[in-house]
C-alpha cells in the first residue's frame, strides 16, 4: 500500500494505477479491496457502467448492520445507491464479481450470499454493500494502463 501511495502522491492517478498493476502482477498477491480495485479499473476502461467497488455488510434480523471484512465490485446498482455512507440491500439483478477467491466469483446476490458464510453471513441474515470511494480513472491513466497491460482491452 505505501508504493502505491507514494506512487500517486510523487506522480499522479496514472503512476498509481500502472504500479497497482505491476506490484500485483510481480507479487502474484492482493488482499480484496485491491483486487476490487483492479476489477473495477478494468470494467472502466471496457466502458462498463454503473459498476461500483463496496464493502460487504450483514443486515441481522433486528436490523443492524455490521461489516464483514470483504470488499467486491457490483454491477446494476442504481445511481441512487452510489453514494458512499450508508450500506444497502441489493436487488436480485445485482451482479457481484469478486476476484478474491482463487479462480474468481460471478453471481447475483443469492449466490454470493451463499458463498459469503465464510466470512460470518448467517442464513437469516441479508446480504448489504457499502459503496467504498476509490480513485477514479481517468483518461490518461486508461491510455497508460492499456500501454502496459494491453491484454485488459477485451475487443
Amino acid at each position: 500500500r505505501n508504493i502505491r501511495k507514494m506512487s500517486f502522491y510523487k506522480g499522479n492517478i496514472s503512476e498509481y494505477f500502472v504500479n497497482l498493476f505491476n506490484l500485483i502482477e510481480s507479487f502474484k498477491v492482493a488482499n480484496c479491496d485491491e483486487m476490487a480495485e483492479i476489477m473495477k479499473t478494468i470494467l472502466k476502461i471496457n466502458k462498463v457502467k454503473r459498476c461500483n467497488a463496496y464493502s460487504v455488510f450483514a443486515k441481522e434480523p433486528n436490523g443492524q448492520s455490521r461489516r464483514l471484512d470483504h470488499c467486491v465490485v457490483a454491477l446494476n446498482v442504481p445511481n441512487s445507491k452510489q453514494k458512499a455512507g450508508k450500506p444497502f440491500t441489493p436487488k436480485d439483478n445485482v451482479q457481484i464479481i469478486d476476484m478474491w477467491w482463487p479462480n474468481g466469483f460471478m453471481g447475483n446476490v443469492k449466490k454470493a450470499k451463499i458463498k459469503y458464510r465464510i466470512f460470518g453471513l448467517k442464513d437469516d441474515e441479508q446480504l448489504m454493500l457499502k459503496p467504498i470511494n476509490m480513485l477514479e480513472i481517468n483518461g490518461e491513466a486508461c491510455n497508460k494502463i492499456l500501454q502496459n497491460f494491453p491484454q485488459l482491452k477485451i475487443n
